[in-house]
């Protein structure tokens, strides 16, 4: 029987995607296609944010080519093609003709009676995805009316004639201030007079993160509402293989549990089901969910900016971030080495994690390091914008920037905290999982599908919900 470290079903962008990310860092991936080629139609727009993780991971070449000056707008097809040839340069395993027809245990079985052995199964098979097994149907009805003025939100001119405490449903904004309001029934609940009930199916949250073995990604984690696009998928994508990573190279499993929070916080607009209950994210400046070990730390959970930079002592630049190993954590000293406060034993701990130092002078600085060490890249910001001054100065001027693998701001601090700041990101590492204790405020007050045992141990939850185009996800 063949063994894989990951099994992903479904070839579309976001199963690819993951795919290619995975084996970047050289896990063993094999992708299951229920199809006997791949699909895709129509054409996406691709964020800023979503072009540079793709650029990350390879596909620089793909944007350079496209008809489309800036890259925004292309054919969802040819971004498929283009995944598929990454991954099959990744040196990722890819069956077609292969629908997954039973999962029992570690052994995945599709097609003709075949068989496989995975650890991890992700489903990216889509919105009608086999992998999401369980699925339980809710009835619901749909009002459209005015919002008071344009971009208003859920403000409306005419109640809708049923109640909306404590009731489940979402909204879509329309044309001209038009709003689609949708509500669930109760049970034994009908439709008012004049208003059709129908059904829709909602996932059972529970295989979006079974056993922090089983996941679902891009369409096969969402059915209620508007699907979710390919640039949230991407996201979910990479934010589950760096924390598949590190579980399987490091048997660091603690990343793994915040999965499923993290993707609820960043399901905007779309529905996310829990047993019988759901909730649905709104357009909010919202909470970030920050480090409570620090308190709200500044900018945790937005994404650090990807300036140019040139290497002391080189003359060649290129984006900060993209030379290092794909599932790094990045230590990143703004004008300070960030290794100056922290001692060797936890270096040489943070190393074992794959864990880069770098140090950035800013753009316009004309200070120098007089010293630092040795295992500290030192760059020069080229980048005329300011983008990293402006940064720092929106989240209170930190020090020094820890990053996660997936370029989103872990935390930023004063050089004083940082030592205990390394020391409580690797406690949270080691843990083999996070449990469950109650809060008088909940950070995550849709996402807690698990419980908490220590102070902080939702710290790696830090996406945020502010809505700007990198960190409104």
């Amino acid at each position: 029987m063949d063994e894989f470290e990951v099994c992903i079903a479904g070839a579309g962008a976001c199963g690819l995607f993951g795919a290619v990310a995975l084996a970047s860092g050289g896990i063993r991936v094999c992708v299951l296609e229920k199809e006997s080629s791949i699909g895709g139609f129509g054409v996406v727009e691709i964020e800023p944010e979503i072009r540079s993780v793709l650029c990350r991971f390879g596909l620089s070449r793909f944007f350079e080519d496209s008809k489309n000056v800036r890259g925004k707008v292309v054919l969802q097809r040819r971004l498929i093609e283009a995944l598929l040839e990454a991954a099959y340069g990744a040196g990722v395993e890819i069956r077609f003709d292969a629908e997954v027809v039973d999962v029992e245990g570690f052994i995945i079985t599709y097609g003709n009676k075949r068989s496989l052995h995975a650890p991890y199964l992700v489903g990216a098979d889509g919105s009608e995805s086999f992998v999401r097994r369980r699925v339980f149907e809710t009835r619901g009805c749909v009002f459209d009316t005015l919002a008071s003025s344009p971009g208003t939100y859920c403000v409306v001119d005419k109640t809708p004639p049923v109640k909306t405490t404590q009731r489940r449903g979402t909204w879509t904004l329309g044309p001209s201030g038009l709003v689609r309001l949708g509500f669930f029934l109760r049970p034994n609940e009908s439709a008012p007079e004049g208003v059709a009930a129908y059904s829709l199916k909602c996932r059972v949250a529970s295989m979006i993160a079974l056993d922090d073995k089983a996941f679902l990604i891009g369409d096969a984690a969402h059915s209620f509402g508007s699907n979710p696009s390919v640039n949230h998928g991407i996201r979910s994508a990479l934010n589950l293989a760096w924390k598949l990573y590190y579980a399987i190279r490091f048997e660091k499993t603690a990343p793994l549990a915040t999965f499923e929070p993290e993707m609820r916080r960043r399901a905007l607009s779309l529905a996310a089901a829990r047993g019988a209950s759901s909730w649905v994210w709104g357009k909010q400046r919202g909470r970030t969910a920050g480090l409570k070990l620090f308190g709200a730390t500044p900018g945790a959970g937005t994404l650090f900016p990807e300036p140019y930079v040139v290497e002391e002592n080189a003359t060649t630049r290129h984006v900060l971030g993209r030379d290092l190993p794909m599932f790094s954590f990045h230590v990143v000293g703004l004008g300070v080495d960030p290794q100056t406060t922290i001692t060797i034993f936890q270096t040489a701990k943070l190393l074992e994690l794959g864990f880069r130092f770098s140090t950035v002078l800013l753009a316009g600085d004309d200070h120098h390091l007089t010293s630092h060490d040795d295992l500290s890249h030192v760059y020069h910001e080229v980048e005329t914008t300011d983008i990293l001054r402006q940064w720092r100065r929106r989240y209170q001027n930190p020090d020094v920037v820890v990053v996660r693998p997936d370029l989103y701001v872990f935390a930023g601090v004063k050089v004083p905290d940082l030592h205990d700041l390394l020391d409580a990101l690797l406690t949270l590492l080691h843990q083999p999982s996070f449990g469950l204790e109650e809060e008088e405020e909940d950070v995550f007050p849709a996402a807690r599908t698990r419980t908490r045992t220590a102070a902080g141990t939702d710290s790696l939850c830090c996406m945020s919900t502010a809505s700007s185009s990198s960190s409104c996800i």
